[in-house]
Parts: C-alpha cells; sequence; structure tokens
C-alpha cells in the first residue's frame, strides 16, 4: 500500500505578523486553484490565520500531555514530540494522551536544530565580509576550546540563525521499539542534505518499518554513518537527560 502524501510549508520561526498574513494569502491563493496544502509553524495563533491543516514543529517542545491538549485546542492537527524526552517518556506521553484528534509525530533522524536566534551570525567572522547569497550558504561555528565541536549556522530569509547540533540523531537500531508506541508520523530531516542522501535515509527506514532483526537494522545504521557527514548519536531516546540527571545529584549533595 502505498502511504498517503501530504505537502506541508514549512513556516520560519520567529515569523512576523505581516509575514504570517501573507503567508496565509498564498496558501489560500493556492487552495484556489486547487492545490492543497498543510502548513507547519510554532505560534499557537496561526488556527485564527489558515483554515488549512496546522502541524506544530519541533520549537514547541511537546513535553506532556498537558500541552498536547492545549494545543489541540488551539487548532493544531498535529504535534512533534519534543525530542528531548526518552523512549519511556514518549511511551507514558502517549499512554496519557487523550486528544485522539491530534496526530503525534516523532524525529528519528536529522542534525536537529539546537537553537534558532534572530542574531546575524553571518557578521561574526573576525570582521571579514561574509555574503550570503541564498539560503544553501553556511558558516561553521567552532568551540575553540573544543576544536571538534563545529556547528553549522544556516541563515533564512529574515537573516535569523540556525544553528545545527554537530551530531546526527540516528534512531534506526530502536525501530523496532519505536513501532510499538502508537505515533502517528516519524520524521527524518533531511534540510541540511543533498537529493541522493535523502532518499539513501528514507529507503532504510522504510525497510527497517517491515520489522528487520537487530542485525539487519544494525548494517542500516553502518550504511547512514558511511552517508553522513558528521557522528551519528540516539540522542535522548535510550538514556534521557544525563546532564540533567547528574544536575539533580549534584544538587541533592550539595544540600
Amino acid at each position: 500500500m502505498v502511504p498517503q502524501s501530504e505537502l506541508v510549508w514549512v513556516l520560519a520561526t520567529f515569523l512576523s505578523e505581516d509575514d504570517a498574513v501573507k503567508c496565509s494569502e498564498i496558501v489560500r491563493n493556492l487552495e484556489n486553484k486547487g492545490i492543497i496544502i498543510s502548513v507547519m509553524g510554532d505560534f499557537p495563533a496561526i488556527r485564527k490565520l489558515f483554515e488549512c491543516p496546522i502541524y506544530g514543529n519541533q520549537n514547541l517542545n511537546v513535553w506532556n500531555s498537558f500541552s498536547i491538549k492545549s494545543l489541540a485546542e488551539s487548532g493544531f492537527n498535529g504535534l512533534i514530540i519534543s525530542p528531548e524526552l526518552s523512549g519511556e517518556e514518549i511511551r507514558e506521553l502517549i499512554r496519557k494522551n487523550e486528544c485522539e484528534n491530534v496526530d503525534l509525530e516523532m524525529i528519528v533522524n536529522g542534525n536537529l536544530e539546537v537553537i534558532v536566534s534572530k542574531d546575524d551570525f553571518s557578521n561574526l567572522n573576525d570582521g571579514k565580509d561574509f555574503i550570503i547569497s541564498n539560503n544553501k550558504d553556511y558558516a561553521i561555528l567552532e568551540d575553540k576550546k573544543r576544536k571538534k565541536f563545529k556547528y553549522k549556522v544556516s541563515f533564512d530569509y529574515n537573516r535569523y540563525s540556525h544553528i545545527a547540533n554537530k551530531d546526527c540523531l540516528c534512531l534506526i537500531e530502536e525501530m523496532n521499539d519505536i513501532m510499538t508506541l502508537g505515533l502517528d508520523s516519524l520524521i527524518i530531516d533531511c534540510r541540511y542534505s543533498n537529493e541522493n542522501y535523502a532518499k539513501q535515509i528514507v529507503s532504510y527506514y522504510n525497510e527497517a518499518l517491515k520489522g528487520r532483526d537487530d542485525e539487519e537494522l544494525a548494517k542500516f545504521k553502518y550504511n547512514i554513518m558511511d552517508l553522513s557527514h558528521s557522528y551519528i548519536n540516539k540522542g535522548n531516546y535510550i538514556e534521557g537527560r544525563l546532564h540533567e540527571d547528574k544536575e539533580r545529584e549534584n544538587k541533592n549533595e550539595i544540600t
């Protein structure tokens, strides 16, 4: 069975009110021409401007069933669960969720955004000119103390800076467990990749959805490692937020 396709326009972060209105006009013009699309954004008032299906992006940081209920009441048809959660936390969130009319999605692969800033990082180049001609241009932000820590910085049409994680999230080895969570959709973030990379990654995950054994899933992981230009990791899915747990332990020791 061929899955249903849907064209979703991902709106820019920190979208101004004027730009949001212009975007809604574009969507209506497309609908009048018979072109039906959905939109994805990160501001709760989005339903007031759009009549099409609306999805919330990861910036909404959906952590629990209460936030799902609140955002559903704001008009969202689907939400991306926060990548900060562990697998067990996601399972518990879905168990407690009472909003059956909201699709819940999860990012399983990609270099996730860690910061979106209104600051224009393109001018932090030791006084040298850094010309951004299109959205394919980017900069590298390097940690001078830890040289291997390099972060890709891309820029949107407002010159806002999007800083991506230096490591690539890759949960293909956990797919058999992820398929039991009760999610509606899985997301592969290939925004910073070329067509060939995206095609290969999608093909591996489509195969993983067929219920492959651990050995086959491990092979897919190594294939993704060969394709990726960065290290891969499993994010917080297995062990949760380790730094948060250590901070809590330290506070307990102090008290």
